[in-house]
C-alpha cells in the first residue's frame, strides 16, 4: 500500500540509511499484494494527522470494496483525486497552510501522468510511493522501487516452471507432490489450517474481485464455495495467472523466492 503507514515508512528510512553507507541507492521492497484494501496500515489511500493530530484518510476507493485485495484491484482515475481535492476544501478543521501542503502532494504525487496509464492499482501505488519517496527529507537521490511479490512469483512461474521439470512445477502439478505439502504446511503461519480453515492451498482464487480459499480435490484446486475449479496442471495454471483467476499464496510465494531462489527477505510480521 501507499506508504503514509509506519509499517512501511520506518523501515524504508532505515534500509535508506544502510544504503547511504554502502553507497546504494534503491530499496527494493517485496510488497504484499495479497492484503485486503481493509487492512489496518491502509492500503486503499493515504492517511496523515491534521493540526489536531487527528486521522484524515485520503481513501481512492470507497468500502464497497473493502474485501477485495489490492492484487488485481483496477486502477483509480484522474477524477478520484479531483474529488479528494475538492472535498479537502471543505474541511473546516484543515488551516490553509495545510490544505495548500496537501494540494502540492496530491498533484505531484497522486496526479502524475504516468499514473493513468498504469495496469491497475498495484502498479499506481509503485508510482506513487516511488514520487512520495523523493520528496521526503534526505531521500530525493533514493529511488523506492515497490515490486508486487505475487506478481513476481507468477511471472517466474509462468516463464521457468511451468511446463518444466522443476521442483516448483512438480509441487504444482503433481498429486504425490501436493498431498506432502498439505501434509508438512498443515497449520504453518503464512499457509494454511485445516483445523481452524484458515488460509488457502497454494492458490487464492480471485473472483469478482473477492478472493476465496480454494482446496485441492484430486487433481484440481476448488474454490471452497465450489464455484471455481482450475486443474492442476501447466495449461490451466498458466491461463488462470495469466487471467489473475489465481494469486499464489504467501506460502507459495515464499517457496519461490526464498526456498527455490535463496533471497533473504526481510520485514512483515509472520512471514
Amino acid at each position: 500500500g501507499p506508504i503514509t503507514h509506519p509499517f512501511f515508512a520506518n523501515i524504508h528510512f532505515i534500509q535508506s540509511l544502510v544504503n547511504e553507507k554502502y553507497k546504494h541507492s534503491c530499496i527494493f521492497v517485496f510488497s504484499v499484494g495479497g492484503v485486503s484494501l481493509n487492512n489496518s496500515s491502509f492500503p486503499r489511500g493515504f492517511f496523515f494527522h491534521d493540526d489536531n493530530l487527528k486521522e484524515q484518510r485520503l481513501p481512492f476507493f470507497s468500502l464497497h470494496y473493502r474485501h477485495h485485495p489490492v492484487h488485481n484491484m483496477p486502477y483509480f482515475q484522474e477524477p478520484v483525486v479531483e474529488a479528494l481535492l475538492v472535498d479537502m476544501e471543505r474541511k473546516r478543521d484543515l488551516s490553509e497552510k495545510t490544505k495548500e501542503k496537501l494540494k502540492e502532494f496530491l498533484r505531484d504525487v497522486c496526479l502524475s501522468p504516468r499514473l493513468f496509464s498504469a495496469q491497475d492499482y498495484s502498479e499506481q501505488i509503485k508510482l506513487m510511493n516511488y514520487n512520495l519517496w523523493k520528496k521526503l527529507p534526505g531521500q530525493k537521490d533514493t529511488d523506492l522501487i515497490y515490486l508486487e511479490q505475487e506478481d513476481v512469483v507468477a511471472n517466474l512461474l509462468m516463464r521457468y516452471h511451468l511446463g518444466h521439470d522443476t521442483i516448483i512445477s512438480r509441487l504444482l502439478t503433481d498429486e504425490l507432490w501436493s498431498r506432502a505439502f498439505e501434509k508438512h504446511f498443515d497449520g504453518v503461519t503464512g499457509a494454511f489450517s485445516s483445523k481452524t480453515k484458515h488460509g488457502t492451498t497454494l492458490f487464492w482464487a480471485i473472483q469478482d474481485g473477492i478472493r476465496k480459499k480454494m482446496i485441492r480435490a484430486g487433481n484440481a484446486l476448488v474454490s471452497d464455495d465450489g464455484e471455481y475449479r482450475v486443474l492442476l496442471e501447466p495449461s490451466a495454471i498458466g491461463s488462470a495467472i495469466n487471467k489473475k483467476e489465481i494469486m499464489p499464496s504467501m506460502a507459495l510465494t515464499f517457496i519461490v523466492l526464498s526456498f527455490y531462489y535463496g533471497l533473504s527477505c526481510g520485514g512483515g510480521f509472520l512471514q
